[in-house]
């Protein structure tokens, strides 16, 4: 029987911030503008955006996921529910590579 000190298993980020009650207040798309440039909508869920981020580079199931920052149910609505996910992390992955430049750019000026 071991008396040393017990460690617990770190929290993904999947699970930081917002509970997923206040999460699912959040106003979404089933999809994402798909603008050439960074549109209102990108901007306002910039932290939607990161926690996808993190979710995937965590090999977060999509129906995790889904069920944590979209309040979506993917027993219930498995189409939708898929829809969102891959299109807003699409959305995402599209920030790191082309939509940052809009954020600079906004920030300079």
């Amino acid at each position: 029987m071991s008396t040393g000190p017990k460690t617990s298993r770190p929290r993904s980020s999947l699970h930081r911030g917002k509970s997923a009650q206040q999460q699912n207040t959040m106003v979404f798309s089933d999809e994402p503008p798909q603008s050439p440039s960074m549109t209102d909508y990108d901007r306002q869920h910039l932290a939607l955006y990161v926690r996808l981020l993190d979710a995937a580079e965590e090999q977060a199931e999509w129906t995790e996921v889904a069920r944590v920052l979209f309040g979506l149910d993917p027993k219930r609505d498995s189409e939708r529910a898929r829809r969102v996910y891959d299109s807003h992390l699409a959305r995402a992955l599209w920030m790191t590579e082309q939509g940052y430049s809009d954020l600079l750019r906004s920030a300079l000026h």
